[in-house]
């Protein structure tokens, strides 16, 4: 009985036969037949391709680390109540008034950031981009206020510039 099992001696020699160096020169043969035309075409469409999928992997990319940022920033203030009631001395319906104020701003200006990415920028990552950069500077600004008129333009401005990120 034989087995199917090829020993190492037989390996190497059926890989040493000209029949197996035959087929490789052949194959060689066919992989080198693509004319120079046709992988200068191949690259130029790999490059396309590839040059669009990564704006697109970019503008999710900021649309995902956006939304993400948002979320944590619409729970971190109701989870810091107590202590800035307790620091600048605000009601809790004060606090939930900047809340109120954010969102409200945040609903009506969407539409309109929507339509201005749609239609008239064309580019949305700058537009996110920027809406990234204002939302910064106006949670810092947030950040330094101490009275409540203050905190609640900064609320209204930073609803704005949160629909300037996600439009």
């Amino acid at each position: 009985m034989q087995s199917d099992v090829m020993t190492d001696e037989q390996v190497v020699q059926e890989a040493k036969s000209p029949l197996v160096h035959a087929k490789l020169k052949r194959s060689d043969v066919s992989l080198t037949s693509v004319s120079h035309e046709e992988r200068s075409l191949g690259r130029r469409c790999l490059g396309v391709l590839t040059r669009r999928w990564t704006a697109r992997g970019i503008t999710v990319a900021l649309t995902v680390a956006a939304g993400a940022f948002e979320a944590s920033d619409e729970a971190i203030l109701p989870a810091c109540f107590k202590s800035l009631e307790r620091e600048l001395r605000w009601r809790p319906s004060q606090l939930g008034q900047l809340v109120f104020y954010r969102t409200l701003t945040q609903s009506f200006s969407s539409p309109a950031f929507g339509t201005l990415a749609d239609r008239f920028l064309g580019h949305r990552p700058k537009l996110i981009g920027w809406g990234c950069v204002s939302w910064a500077v106006v949670t810092m600004a947030t950040a330094a206020s101490q009275q409540f008129w203050h905190a609640a333009v900064l609320f209204g401005l930073m609803g704005v510039a949160l629909a300037s990120v996600i439009p």
